[in-house]
């Protein structure tokens, strides 16, 4: 990808500024104001450039590594200043910052091939365990160069003025941090070439290879002096030469894409299909998308302005919802459809579930009807007799039906109480007191119990009493409700009392075991159920 203008104005500008300060170290005065102006400069420049990070780089452990790096080299030009402008009298405060400048020297040299390590590296990849222990072993060697006066391993001072006058000598310890350095940039840029070669093109390397180009020509020419021979003085500084070296290469990876940033939206603001506008806080429009026609934005019935506020101005955009405005009429029309059809379907459910409740109810009383048939029969042959007896008993059989009927319809759910059998046996003995039997009658426990165990209990207490209404004189009832089975035991006296126990019952869910002792005219009938086909 071509270099945009905006980038090429970029660099122009900091290789101008850079220029500027080697031209400025010239034509400025030699007094004290002006010592550290250069440093100061070349301070700020690098802070413009920290903040300018902050807002560009999208990864975080990318743009933590830039910012450590600037500030070591920040911390160099703090240094610089204290020593060269502010402390310069005092000798041993002087030397220590002598000593210190090698702390952001050393740390911007390791962080500098750790920084290079992580570019183009995945977010969860971690880094190898030797970076650490390379960064561990430059925070000994500058440990060691501020402990100087103890060992003099770096410099040693044999004219016993402890000061950096051309009179000191370099131990080990200076030969070993200044390899580290050499060692760890040329690690950074190696890096950084091997890593462009994948991503970048050759027009783009070269974005890396001239501060690496500029750098060598530099430190080769350094020991020479040659600036000192034309020029009388140096344009720049070692740690000048060294921030312009580091910043243009970080800045050549970031223009190149090595580096993620924040940039070229112009363009992609300007592609994109939606009519758009950028406007500033004066509300005069900054950028605007190809699609924009007409701007300010109109509003209609098939358009809409929207309004975001973003920082220094607003960005407003025009969005056609004619497509949405004609999908939510349809939208509605078939909604209105969807009602009606929803209330004609709930009608004719209204309509089938009462067809069914009809039909339901209809085979119920007809299945009622046919068991109490038999019942109706006997009732309307009694009718014609037209007696006092024949009334009574049509009182026992009326009763029989009523109850027996109820008995179909509560069976609906299944189960009955123990409480409606007694209560049935009740009335159905009530009614036999008409015919001048003594009718008594006691019930013991509850609970509920299989429907048709019920029903098979009363109807089979049914049978002994209508045996009984001609001749018997007194009748008994004895209920108990046991946990998984009901005893009903009829006591009665009776004279030529004829009745005969039926075969045991057994329909799977109920079983009914019946037994008859006469005594003379004393009859006890135990009837006895069961559920589950119990014995």
């Amino acid at each position: 990808m071509p270099l945009s203008r905006p980038t090429k104005r970029m660099a122009l500008v900091f290789i101008a500024l850079f220029l500027l300060c080697g031209v400025y170290r010239a034509i400025l005065p030699p007094i004290p104001m002006t010592h550290g102006m250069i440093q100061l400069m070349c301070g700020t420049l690098t802070l413009i450039w920290v903040l300018t990070i902050q807002q560009r780089i999208i990864d975080r452990r990318l743009r933590g590594l830039m910012v450590a790096v600037a500030g070591c080299l920040l911390l160099l030009f703090i240094l610089q200043i204290a020593r060269y402008n502010l402390f310069q009298g005092c000798v041993t405060l002087s030397r220590y910052l002598w000593y210190a400048m090698y702390i952001p020297m050393t740390a911007q040299a390791a962080l500098s091939s750790v920084l290079a390590a992580s570019v183009c590296r995945p977010k969860g990849a971690r880094l190898h365990p030797g970076w650490k222990a390379l960064i561990i072993a430059g925070a000994l060697l500058a440990l060691g160069y501020m402990t100087n006066d103890i060992h003099f391993l770096a410099k040693s001072f044999p004219s016993g003025v402890m000061d950096d006058n051309g009179l000191e000598k370099s131990g080990p310890l200076q030969y070993i941090i200044s390899a580290y350095i050499v060692a760890c940039y040329a690690l950074f840029y190696v890096l950084l070439f091997s890593k462009s070669r994948r991503s970048c093109s050759k027009r783009q390397r070269l974005m890396i290879v001239l501060p690496f180009l500029a750098g060598i020509i530099y430190f080769a020419l350094y020991p020479l002096k040659l600036s000192l021979a034309v020029f009388y003085y140096r344009p720049w500084n070692m740690g000048e030469m060294l921030g312009f070296c580091v910043i243009s290469t970080l800045e050549g990876c970031i223009q190149t894409g090595m580096i993620p940033a924040n940039r070229g939206y112009e363009q992609l603001f300007a592609a994109a299909p939606l009519p758009a506008a950028i406007v500033n806080s004066a509300g005069r429009p900054v950028n605007k998308t190809e699609a924009v026609t007409v701007y300010p934005f109109c509003e209609t019935k098939d358009a809409r302005v929207f309004s975001h506020p973003i920082s220094g101005g607003r960005v407003e955009y025009s969005l056609d919802i004619s497509a949405i405005r004609r999908l939510n009429d349809e939208l509605a029309e078939k909604a209105q459809q969807i009602e009606a059809r929803n209330a004609y379907l709930t009608q004719e459910n209204r309509i089938k579930r009462e067809r069914a409740q009809a039909e339901t109810r209809n085979r119920l009383y007809e299945r009622i009807s046919a068991l109490v048939q038999p019942k109706i029969d006997a009732i309307f042959a009694l009718s014609s007799e037209e007696s006092d007896a024949a009334i009574c008993k049509i009182a026992v059989l009326e009763a029989y039906i009523k109850r027996r009927s109820n008995m179909e319809l509560m069976a609906q759910a299944g189960t009955l109480s123990a409480l409606e059998l007694s209560s049935a046996s009740a009335e159905s003995l009530d009614c036999l007191r008409l015919c001048g039997i003594e009718t008594a009658i006691s019930a013991k426990g509850s609970g509920i119990y299989p429907a048709q165990m019920i029903i098979c209990a009363y109807e089979r207490l049914e049978a002994v009493l209508e045996s009984c209404m001609e001749c018997a004189t007194d009748v008994a009832v004895a209920l108990r409700a046991g946990a998984d089975e009901i005893g009903l035991r009829v006591m009665l006296t009776a004279e030529a009392f004829y009745y005969e126990a039926p075969v045991d019952i057994d329909t799977g869910l109920t079983r009914c075991h019946e037994s008859v002792e006469k005594d003379g005219r004393d009859v006890i009938v135990v009837l006895r159920f069961t559920s589950g086909g119990g014995s």
